[in-house]
């Protein structure tokens, strides 16, 4: 009778020990949080660790944040060196994997301003032309942005002829046209240039 007690005891301990351990396992499916990740700006030169205020914390093995890695890319999806000497957009992907192997990823985007953030409008300066002209307000007009590069596809023209708008050239008439370049880059900043030609 005792030797069956014994035996009843025994397997309810070894049932306890194996729903704990399931219980357990299940709780320890859970990712860790990665947090401190926000989208950031920095101006150039500025000196920035980018493991400064970023942490992970797990439900089963609490404080991770030493186990957190990164890569960097650019914006075209290729890996770099963060380097806050040189403009540009930075993406950088931490992950973190707790002592069960689940494991989270956050990205963010660091944004490294140049000296001028704006748009580059060049080519275009007030000129005096004849009424026989078959002037181009197109012609040599050149927009770039630091980080975009090339945007003189993307430049829009507006045409004024003595003060008012007008859609269509006529250099056959004497008086002041007005030609104002617009530019928007790809972080929405727009810039924008007029110029002036005479007709005389």
């Amino acid at each position: 009778m005792k030797k069956v007690l014994l035996l009843v005891i025994l397997s309810f301990v070894l049932l306890l020990s194996s729903c704990k351990n399931t219980d357990k396992e299940k709780e320890d499916v859970i990712p860790p949080v990665i947090e401190g990740t926000l989208d950031m700006e920095l101006e150039k030169n500025t000196e920035f660790n980018l493991l400064d205020g970023v942490t992970a914390i797990d439900v089963v093995d609490g404080d991770v944040t030493d186990l957190i890695t990164y890569t960097v890319r650019d914006k075209d999806g290729n890996i770099i060196e963060f380097d806050s000497k040189i403009f540009g957009m930075y993406y950088i992907t931490y992950i973190v994997k707790d002592l069960s192997n689940n494991l989270s990823a956050v990205t963010r985007l660091i944004h490294i301003s140049s000296e001028s953030d704006e748009p580059y409008i060049e080519g275009v300066e007030d000129l005096v032309i004849g009424t026989a002209s078959k002037y181009d307000p197109a012609d040599d007009l050149y927009a770039s942005d630091e980080i975009d590069g090339d945007l003189t596809y993307a430049v829009i023209i507006n045409y004024y002829f003595n003060g008012e708008e007008v859609f269509n050239l006529d250099y056959s008439v004497e008086g002041f046209y007005t030609f104002e370049y617009i530019v928007t880059n790809s972080r929405g900043i727009t810039a924008t240039k007029t110029i002036t030609v005479e007709i005389r």
